[in-house]
């Protein structure tokens, strides 16, 4: 009997000394002040703020100007548009007209040229001469070259015609008039004549350049353009008049 006393008390104290942990008792030592300072202060006021925080609000955001899908938006492009369209259809236009101008004035006065001319319009490409080429250097710039005369290498005709296939020079244009230009270079014999001055332009021309250009000013006289058959608004001023009617002289 005294053995079974003995037991009884010993696991008595035994229970006594069992303590039970609970869950809040595990984290006991976070909430020691010494080594985690203003913890539960710091948690609490951060639970306290996120609680009093509300939501925003739903706002939509303002779509820019040039992002919204209307035609107003493209008014720059279709203006880029446009202007590319009007610069296309001027270089056609333009170019256009400007050959058939060429080929009017090759068809006009082929005739004439021939007469004089053995060759009229050849290319220079082919070893065998061709006839009736009007080269075209640019879309405004064409180029006849005639040759077989005698006393004469050769002439080079080029139509300088306006640069109507430009939309900028047709705007020019507007403001300073111009008109189309035919230059004629005649190429003589060397050895079969001699140098001299000559010149055929219009009066107002040919007034300007027997002031600015010495030859003409120094060796140079007016001459009658009536039996030559020129229009009385030309002047003609040569140095030699035995050389102007050879010339001249149909």
């Amino acid at each position: 009997d005294e053995e079974d006393g003995t037991d009884a008390g010993f696991e008595d104290d035994e229970e006594d000394d069992v303590m039970i942990e609970s869950e809040d008792d595990e984290f006991e030592h976070l909430q020691d002040e010494e080594e985690f300072e203003n913890f539960d202060k710091e948690k609490g006021s951060s639970a306290k703020v996120k609680g009093s925080e509300k939501l925003p609000d739903l706002q939509m955001a303002k779509v820019p100007l040039h992002l919204r899908t209307n035609w107003d938006s493209f008014y720059l492009e279709m203006l880029m548009i446009a202007g590319l369209g009007v610069y296309f259809l001027t270089f056609l236009a333009g170019k256009t007209k400007n050959s058939r101008l060429a080929t009017a004035w090759l068809s006009a006065n082929r005739e004439l040229l021939e007469n004089h001319f053995a060759i009229v319009g050849d290319d220079g490409t082919g070893k065998e001469p061709t006839e009736g080429v009007l080269m075209k250097e640019s879309e405004n710039i064409y180029a006849l070259w005639c040759s077989g005369r005698s006393c004469v290498d050769g002439m080079l005709v080029e139509l300088k015609l306006l640069k109507r296939q430009d939309l900028v020079n047709v705007l020019l244009r507007l403001f300073k008039p111009a008109a189309d230009q035919i230059m004629i270079t005649v190429n003589m014999e060397e050895k079969k004549m001699d140098k001299f001055v000559f010149s055929v332009a219009q009066k107002k021309t040919a007034a300007r350049l027997h002031k600015d250009m010495y030859d003409l000013s120094q060796f140079t006289e007016k001459k009658s353009v009536e039996k030559f058959d020129i229009p009385t608004s030309y002047q003609l001023l040569s140095e030699s008049g035995e050389a102007t009617s050879a010339m001249m002289d149909k």
